[in-house]
């Protein structure tokens, strides 16, 4: 990687050091040090414009590789929506098999019927509930 550093006066009325590359990102801490050192830094803040060159551009190699990951991640993630659709399927027919059985189990309740005894003049209302169940087929 090659970076071109120019440091400008903080009023960018003027440049105060010449371009230099720097090798790599790291170089940046060794040009604050130089820099420091030989007391530029003196009573002015500093800016530093950093230009990297641009990045070279891929090859047709780089670009089916990167298209066979892309395809293999598109892969795995239709495999997943697939086995999800699977789990929403299964828990459809669930719920409609829990549906009809309620509606049998309604049907059963609404077939049963309340008998009780008529109460005696005297006595107290029967605590006592029987059910009887009638089947209406």
């Amino acid at each position: 990687m090659h970076t071109s550093v120019e440091i400008l006066s903080s009023d960018n009325s003027q440049t105060i050091f010449e371009i230099f590359s720097l090798k790599n990102a790291l170089s940046l801490d060794f040009a604050f040090i130089w820099l420091s050192r030989k007391k530029l830094f003196k009573k002015q803040q500093f800016y530093i414009q950093q230009e990297t060159t641009p990045p070279p551009q891929p090859t047709i190699t780089s670009l089916i590789l990167e298209n066979r990951l892309q395809a293999a991640t598109i892969h795995r993630q239709d495999e997943k929506i697939h086995r999800q659709d699977e789990k929403i399927h299964l828990l459809t027919a669930t719920v409609r098999s829990l549906e009809d059985q309620m509606k049998h189990l309604q049907q059963q309740l609404d077939n049963l019927k309340v008998v009780q005894p008529a109460p005696p003049s005297s006595s107290p209302p029967p605590r006592d509930v029987r059910y009887q169940y009638t089947d209406h087929r």
